[in-house]
């Protein structure tokens, strides 16, 4: 385990083999986010995860890759940087449980918490929708799929 901006990249890349694998397009593009709200829709109702669904075990690490996967994705079209007041260290996600939940990306149009934003995600449904998230933070989002 490396800083926790180290462990954000490589929880990305893991959540989108994850995602491939089951016929979700986690391809780090602006038009990806539509399969991470499939994905949520898919494997969590109203705060819980589907039982066999893929949330339904590792949540947490599942939860925290999908909020990494999200920053990228953002970084990627309109720059940024992660920020965590312990970078430069290495972290404990069970000695510091906000850890992940306080990394913030620091990007030209602002500050954002991926990370929370998946989290409301899953707690509230679409009216946390990630691709307006992304849009309101300047990214080109597309035109989401037809449901």
């Amino acid at each position: 385990m490396g800083t926790i901006v180290e462990d954000l990249r490589e929880a990305a890349e893991s959540i989108a083999a994850i995602a491939n694998d089951a016929g979700y397009g986690f391809d780090f593009s602006t038009q990806s986010l539509s399969d991470v709200e499939r994905f949520i829709d898919d494997n969590a109702s109203h705060g819980e995860p589907r039982p066999g669904g893929l949330l339904s075990k590792d949540l947490g690490s599942r939860v925290f890759a999908l909020g990494a996967y999200v920053g990228e994705v953002i970084c990627g079209a309109v720059g940024g940087e992660w920020v965590a007041d312990n970078a430069g260290d290495d972290w404990v996600r069970d000695g510091a449980p906000d850890a992940d939940l306080a990394v913030s990306l620091k990007t030209p149009n602002g500050l954002l918490w991926p990370n929370q934003q998946v989290m409301k995600r899953i707690m509230n449904g679409a009216a946390e929708s990630l691709m307006g998230y992304a849009a309101a933070a300047g990214v080109d989002v597309g035109v989401p799929p037809a449901s």
